[in-house]
């Protein structure tokens, strides 16, 4: 005769939240956590000016085991394809970058002063007086490509070529022009 299993044997237990089947594996930074510690589709309200998870990353020099610790002000598809668009609030990967490499220095905030006031999108700065298109920008305040992504674009479109036409704030690309202006006069 087979064994019959009692109801409490067969019953599962409950799926624990994502915070606390995570907080018992290490990260490569050791601060416990490989994955998201938030729910699936939780958002942080924004603060501030956001940040790019590869901008964060590249900028604060955190792995993105680590960047899956904080939670995201905005996620959303990648329309062109590959891994989703996260974004973060600047001041929770500053606070990041300061518990997993404590006593090294940290950039300034990418985001200049004048499209950081007010709500804003994470991906795209408002729209503050005229725009000026990426290459125009770069020609006329003679700004690298590296320098331009250090500001956010106020519109991204496709364009027939592949790429994305990007329109900035002239007054962001100003405010940029004169970091890099200062911070070649600091140079030499």
């Amino acid at each position: 005769m087979p064994k019959i299993l009692s109801p409490k044997v067969s019953q599962r237990t409950p799926p624990r939240p994502a915070a606390s089947y995570r907080s018992s594996q290490r990260s490569s930074s050791g601060w416990g956590h490989t994955g998201p510690v938030y729910l699936p589709g939780e958002l942080a309200t924004p603060n501030g000016p956001s940040i790019k998870r590869t901008e964060a990353a590249k900028r604060y020099k955190v792995k993105a085991a680590d960047l899956d610790t904080i939670i995201p002000t905005l996620r959303q598809a990648n329309p062109m394809g590959g891994a989703p668009i996260r974004a973060y609030n600047e001041v929770d990967v500053r606070a990041l970058a300061e518990r997993v490499r404590p006593g090294k220095p940290l950039p300034e905030p990418a985001t200049p002063v004048c499209s950081s006031s007010g709500d804003h999108s994470p991906i795209l700065a408002p729209k503050q007086g005229q725009k000026i298109l990426r290459t125009t920008a770069m020609n006329t305040y003679q700004l690298s490509s590296q320098q331009m992504d250090e500001i956010l674009p106020v519109s991204a479109t496709p364009n027939v070529h592949g790429t994305i036409t990007r329109y900035y704030n002239v007054c962001d690309v100003e405010v940029l022009a004169a970091r890099v202006a200062e911070r070649r006069n600091m140079r030499h």
